[in-house]
């Protein structure tokens, strides 16, 4: 399983879903590249979701960073690169 799964397996049940970004996506990506996650939804992800995901991410040792945002706190020009991705 990849990050990218592992979050969407998580959110399943939830309002919210998953938006793989940057590099991953445009195919520019090399071995050590890192997973860019948006998590998108009505609202602000519950804090407890979002540590839920930190800790099934941590306990799932990825080779690769991984990055998770919360787009309802992101800035605009994230907003802006997100959007080209969707």
């Amino acid at each position: 399983m990849n990050p990218l799964s592992l979050v969407q397996s998580l959110l399943e049940n939830t309002p919210y879903r998953a938006i793989l970004f940057g590099s991953r996506v445009t195919g520019e990506h090399h071995s050590h590249s890192d997973w860019d996650i948006a998590i998108t939804g009505p609202g602000r992800v519950n804090p407890i979701l979002l540590m839920q995901i930190e800790e099934a991410i941590e306990k799932a040792n990825f080779l690769q960073k991984v990055d998770i945002v919360d787009l309802s706190t992101a800035s605009a020009a994230l907003h802006e690169e997100i959007a080209t991705y969707l």
